[in-house]
């Protein structure tokens, strides 16, 4: 699937660099190839990690889903 840039994505996989779990939500920042680079936010719109993923490994958002909060877990 292409995504437009900007726009944001559910992680469908875990990113414990930056202690980010599947159902995460990021903003797709730019393109490398059939992956994209994505930057992840807390809830106060600090970024928390850059990252590329698959586009296999992301999805749209839909009207159906609601947001959540978690405290994160930061991997040293």
């Amino acid at each position: 699937m292409k995504y437009e840039l900007y726009s944001e994505v559910e992680l469908l996989t875990d990113v414990p660099k930056f202690g980010l779990e599947r159902g995460d939500i990021a903003k797709i920042i730019d393109t490398a190839g059939e992956a994209y680079v994505l930057e992840a936010f807390n809830v106060f719109g600090d970024t928390l990690g850059v990252f590329i993923l698959p586009d296999n490994h992301i999805r749209p958002l839909n009207k159906n889903m609601v947001f959540k909060t978690r405290d994160l877990k930061l991997v040293s």
